[in-house]
């Protein structure tokens, strides 16, 4: 079968010619995007939590990078590989400094994240807590 390249997100990925796309260059390209910005929101334009998280970076004066899932050619494979790499299928998805960020409300409303945006020490989840690495 031979494959074409086709832009996606912004990223050239490998199509099939039969509709279809590689998961691996999705997967690929994703973590491309989340190591080349120091936040990045993959969301959905008609949900209202994804309107809430990037308003909120927004009034913090935190630049970030938005997805809007729904409208890319295949958000439903976008979709798909973000639940193989996070467990969840919810937007928004938010990474900062490459690390995904499970409940990123609760840190916006204490400020905590306007702080871990601007420095190097990033929380992630271990066993349900959070630790600083």
């Amino acid at each position: 079968m031979r494959l074409r390249a086709v832009l996606v997100m912004g990223c050239i990925h490998n199509y099939r010619g039969d509709g279809t796309f590689s998961l691996a260059s999705i997967a690929e390209e994703l973590q491309q995007k989340i190591t080349a910005n120091k936040v990045v929101i993959f969301s959905s334009s008609s949900c209202p939590v994804s309107t809430r998280v990037k308003t909120a970076f927004e009034d913090l004066g935190l630049p970030y990078h938005a997805v809007e899932l729904d409208q890319q050619l295949h958000g439903k494979k976008l979709r798909e590989t973000l639940y193989r790499m996070t467990g969840t299928s919810k937007t928004p998805t938010v990474f900062v400094s490459g690390r995904y960020m499970k409940n990123v409300e609760a840190p916006l409303r204490s400020g905590e994240l306007a702080h871990w945006v601007s420095s190097e020490s990033v929380p992630m989840l271990v066993s349900g807590k959070l630790v600083v690495k």
